[in-house]
């Protein structure tokens, strides 16, 4: 028995296409015109994956963690990606250079791939991050976004730090966990301080992430029409363990809104740079808590 074939303009037939793609709800979904654009990344399940890391921070982590971060920002096109723990934010020009048309969809499903790909590449374990758009109207709006995560990470690497050294003076995790709770800041430096440890001296990484940022810099060329050397200028993405604080950390983000890059000359005024070739990770970081391993019966 043979299939009877379809009529040319029948209704059942002829639409079916448009009234699936009715159901594409968020497909067209736009970031807000004339914004900046931040994907921010983060590490699906990590508080599992990383308990065979080092404890508090693991420098191998965190350049992994910096080394993914600058690839799924070249690929994306982006101008600045912030790095704490296992989170990324990524900024993108303002919308009309944006890659995909600003489609919220592709920009989630893509960053979130990109960067999951990457870290399991470097890492050899299969990992898988997810992402969200944040569609920020001013340059005001990004330098608060940024300065809200810096303060997000120098939070969150505080209390860490007193916990692993609670741990490393042997309480529980439970002990550990009842000592910080509801501690202010003042409180988890004072823990600390009585440990031996000032937080002050801890790898600044540690404390404050790092940054991949758009670099804008001049090289020797040469020009083939008048057979002279010239200077040519290039950007790059590079990556800063180090940088800058209060006004000067503003003073960056606002620059790389405004202009999509900074340049060799205003780095040097507060990092020196760490250029980290995907084939060496080279590593210039002391540990100050002791590696607590994680272990059955320990809390």
């Amino acid at each position: 028995m043979t299939d009877r074939p379809r009529p040319k303009n029948c209704t059942q037939y002829g639409n079916i296409e448009d009234r699936m793609r009715m159901f594409e709800t968020f497909h067209k979904l736009k970031t807000l015109p004339n914004t900046w654009t931040v994907l921010r990344i983060d590490g699906r399940c990590f508080s599992t994956y990383t308990q065979k890391y080092a404890k508090p921070f693991d420098l191998c982590f965190h350049e992994n963690m910096c080394l993914a971060a600058m690839r799924t920002a070249e690929n994306l096109d982006a101008v600045l990606a912030y790095v704490q723990s296992d989170e990324v934010s990524i900024l993108l020009p303002k919308t009309g250079t944006a890659i995909f048309d600003g489609e919220v969809e592709k920009l989630v499903s893509v960053s979130a791939s990109l960067m999951s790909a990457n870290f399991t590449a470097l890492s050899k374990d299969i990992v898988s991050f997810d992402s969200r758009v944040i569609s920020l109207p001013s340059w005001k709006n990004v330098v608060d976004y940024f300065i809200w995560r810096h303060n997000d990470a120098l939070r969150n690497s505080l209390y860490t730090h007193a916990y692993w050294a609670l741990r490393a003076s042997g309480e529980s995790q439970r002990a550990a966990t009842k000592q910080l709770l509801g501690q202010p800041r003042s409180g988890q430096n004072e823990i600390l301080f009585r440990l031996g440890i000032n937080f002050n001296d801890v790898p600044d990484w540690t404390k404050r992430g790092s940054m991949v940022v758009s670099t804008s810099y001049f090289k020797d060329g040469f020009n083939p029409l008048t057979k002279q050397a010239v200077k040519v200028q290039r950007k790059e993405l590079r990556i800063y363990h180090e940088i800058p604080t209060r006004s000067q950390y503003n003073n960056l983000i606002t620059a790389i809104a405004d202009k999509g890059c900074v340049t060799a000359e205003e780095v040097a005024t507060w990092a020196s740079v760490d250029r980290q070739e995907e084939e060496h990770l080279p590593s210039r970081v002391e540990w100050k808590v002791n590696h607590i391993p994680t272990q059955k019966g320990r809390n």
